[in-house]
């Protein structure tokens, strides 16, 4: 078990791999939190799956409802949150509701998102099912959705007071989410924890990748980069600088993802072409990074298939205008994250003319390994 400690309060992330304990570890969280009403926000596929079980086992005296988002990426946006809010609003919910996120990243956040704002702040609990969830956004209470924009344009720093992880879970996740989680997983790996490079590794060569929950030190490595992350937010919880170190990989990522279309590239297939992308250009323009250190990243992302068909959908100019709308700019300068060398993060700031280069490196990277895929 691993404690976060946040504005709102600690609150402890729980790693369970026995669905008997992952019932009963959510049950007492939930009783602390003496409920009146619990609302199970999910959607069809995740809740056909586990939403029963959860509300047959739960054993409180408060009534439960159930609400379900519309599943995919594409669908984080304000027409589904409005939808929402307006649902959970006709249950009669009070300040002791509980909100329940059972699902992905997607579900957590517009959960989180709507738990701060319904009643001017409900308590809620995260149950992520996906391994992007696990390792990622059920830890530092960012919540949110989407715009025309750009992504995450619209939302609120706002903790869980829970988060219940269930590892048997990935049993059900198909390949390309794992791989979505996967490179959050590297991300974490590459700031943070680059002695579990040997481990990671060792699941690839065991082909154990799309089924980690079968691997034995698979528990202790998810709290290790769960650990990552919950350090660099308890130091700096609502982004004012450190922080912005988590978004390694994510301008280009995010821009990918506008690009492309949300839901075209899941966000994890993103992020670890964005890491690709950022870091090699900082070593070739010698802000950061060593050779052998680009050498050990590529290695870690070639494990996974990240070619992707960009045709004339991006070029220099569309990626540039994409990355005009990154939280990170402030005026015309860019925060970039980069590395010194594995787990040693940094941030510099870059204005209009590197950012173009930078775009334009990226096209011509992301070519490349399309051009080199389709030739082995």
């Amino acid at each position: 078990m691993l404690t976060v400690e946040a504005d709102r309060g600690s609150y402890n992330v729980h790693f369970l791999q026995d669905s008997e304990v992952w019932i009963q570890t959510l049950r007492s969280e939930l009783k602390s939190l003496m409920p009146s009403t619990i609302v199970v926000c999910s959607n069809q596929q995740v809740f056909d799956l586990y939403g029963d079980y959860i509300i047959s086992g739960l054993n409180i005296d408060a009534t439960i409802h159930t609400w379900l988002f519309p599943d995919g990426e594409e669908f984080k946006n304000l027409e589904t949150v409005v939808c929402a809010i307006n649902g959970l609003d006709s249950l009669g919910l009070d300040r002791r509701s509980v909100l329940i996120a059972l699902g992905g990243g997607v579900v957590g956040d517009l959960t989180g998102f709507l738990a701060s704002m319904m009643l001017r702040g409900l308590s809620w609990i995260q149950c992520p099912t996906t391994l992007l969830a696990m390792v990622d956004s059920s830890v530092g209470g960012k919540t949110g959705c989407n715009l025309a924009s750009g992504k995450n344009r619209l939302g609120a720093f706002y903790s869980p007071n829970a988060v219940v992880t269930l590892l048997n879970s990935l049993e059900t996740l198909e390949q390309v989410q794992m791989r979505s989680g996967w490179g959050e997983c590297i991300k974490h790996i590459l700031l943070g924890a680059p002695e579990m490079i040997p481990m990671f590794e060792n699941m690839v060569e065991k082909d154990l990748l799309y089924c980690p929950h079968q691997f034995q030190e698979f528990p202790s490595m998810l709290e290790t980069l769960c650990s990552v992350k919950s350090t660099i937010v308890s130091e700096d919880e609502f982004e004012s600088g450190w922080r912005a170190t988590l978004n390694l990989g994510h301008t280009i990522g995010h821009a990918l993802e506008k690009i492309l279309g949300y839901g075209t590239i899941t966000h994890g297939e993103a992020v670890l072409l964005g890491m690709l992308c950022e870091l090699k250009w900082q070593y070739v323009d010698g802000v950061s990074g060593t050779k052998e250190m680009i050498n050990v990243i590529e290695r870690l992302i070639n494990t996974i298939d990240m070619s992707i068909k960009i045709d004339d959908t991006i070029d220099e100019l569309t990626m540039f205008d994409a990355i005009s709308f990154d939280k990170k700019m402030q005026c015309d300068k860019l925060t970039m994250i980069g590395l010194d060398n594995l787990g040693k993060p940094l941030l510099t700031s870059i204005g209009p003319s590197k950012q173009l280069e930078l775009c334009t490196f990226s096209v011509n990277e992301l070519n490349n390994r399309l051009i080199n895929k389709s030739n082995q």
